[in-house]
């Protein structure tokens, strides 16, 4: 494995922390803003773009990619804790909903829970794929995956921009 092989597989295990954690707290807003039915569509899609990042040239790279992606994984779900994002989406779909209780988070919990499956069943399911021209699934690859997870990361912004600030929840409350 050559270096420029090596930097794209670490940009792919970013991504693929990128879909899964941001997945999380997307399809928390859906589900309030719309419906469950609009949040299983949206697992669905995130699931597609997790299963094209991890999937690789072999199990060896498939490993790699996966493994990883759980260092990063932290440090996005450190960004969403630390912008008390969660509360804030809340909130703002919600005005003035005040602070989160146990028994909201038990949909969201289950979605979760879905959602994780289904990537669990796609990730072994990309395990096992072999792609006869990798090279050509490789730059198509690349470019679905990029442009979806800047996509994601900029609605991400775009929205906290919109939510109202964690200060003035705890005052209202």
């Amino acid at each position: 494995m050559n270096r420029n092989e090596l930097f794209l597989d670490i940009i792919s295990a970013i991504e693929i922390s990128i879909f899964y954690i941001s997945a999380v707290f997307i399809n928390e807003i859906i589900g309030n803003k719309y419906s469950i039915w609009a949040s299983l569509i949206y697992m669905i899609f995130v699931t597609a773009l997790y299963s094209i990042a991890l999937v690789s040239k072999n199990k060896k790279i498939w490993l790699l990619k996966w493994g990883a992606s759980i260092p990063f994984s932290y440090f996005v779900l450190q960004y969403f804790w630390n912008t008390h994002y969660s509360i804030r989406a809340l909130n703002w779909v919600f005005p003035d909903y005040g602070r989160d209780t146990a028994g909201g988070r038990f949909a969201g919990s289950a979605l979760f829970m879905i959602f994780s499956v289904m990537c669990l069943i796609c990730g072994i399911i990309t395990f096992f794929i072999k792609i006869k021209n990798y090279d050509k699934f490789r730059k198509i690859q690349f470019i679905v995956t990029l442009s979806s997870a800047v996509l994601i990361v900029c609605t991400v912004l775009i929205l906290e921009k919109q939510f109202p600030s964690y200060g003035y929840i705890i005052s209202h409350t």
